[in-house]
């Protein structure tokens, strides 16, 4: 349910299947927008947090034209960082292999910047979520499978957790969802502030083959 006279649908700016499976999951009308934004490479000792906040920044600046009385903008940005280097999404499958050969068997963070702001209101609102991510002890073998299941495309840190045919990563501590592209915890907060009559999500949850929530 949403308030009156408060946005009543979300444009969501990625088209990333996962991060729109996530806010589809709240309920919310949703309407997609590509934001057509040059990546820059990190600048120099910049970290992955104020990196990927600067990236969602430029999403959200690159699409705000579009966005009408009624709607809430969604932009958001994640990286994966090893040592407080920032690994990318891979290029080609040697840089795929390169970057799950660097996260085997460690633990690295996976950080999620999102911008949520309104036409209504002149301040948006910005968050940053970071969760450690410690990756199993996989093979070779188990990594030439993986590449070849072609699921390592578009992803940051050549991986996804929630393939549950591979299960690279052995356990996490924080946020599932925005592991996955999107903190729903605070996303769901940001959107209340905002208007929107919506459950507080806990950290924990993830979804279920229904699309549904789960603890």
């Amino acid at each position: 349910m949403i308030k009156k006279g408060y946005p009543i649908s979300i444009l969501l700016g990625s088209i990333s299947p996962r991060r729109h499976q996530l806010v589809g999951a709240l309920g919310v009308p949703i309407r997609i927008i590509d934001p057509i934004v040059d990546e820059p490479e990190p600048n120099c000792n910049e970290s992955a947090s104020s990196y990927c906040e600067r990236m969602a920044l430029l999403k959200f600046e690159s699409i705000k034209h579009s966005l009408s009385p009624s709607e809430c903008l969604v932009t958001a940005d994640t990286v994966v960082s090893l040592n407080d280097q920032i690994l990318g999404k891979p290029k080609t499958r040697l840089e795929a292999e390169l970057m799950l050969k660097s996260l085997r068997n460690k633990t690295h963070k996976v950080s999620t910047a999102v911008v949520v702001a309104t036409l209504s209101k002149n301040k948006m609102q910005k968050t940053v979520k970071v969760t450690n991510v410690r990756m199993r002890n996989y093979s070779d073998l188990e990594i030439d499978d993986y590449i070849n299941s072609g699921d390592y495309k578009d992803k940051a840190g050549a991986y996804s957790i929630q393939n549950k045919s591979f299960n690279l990563s052995r356990s996490f501590s924080g946020c599932y969802t925005s592991v996955v592209g999107l903190p729903l915890c605070d996303v769901s907060g940001m959107l209340i502030k905002e208007g929107f009559n919506l459950p507080r999500i806990s950290c924990n949850k993830g979804l279920d083959s229904s699309n549904k929530l789960w603890i």
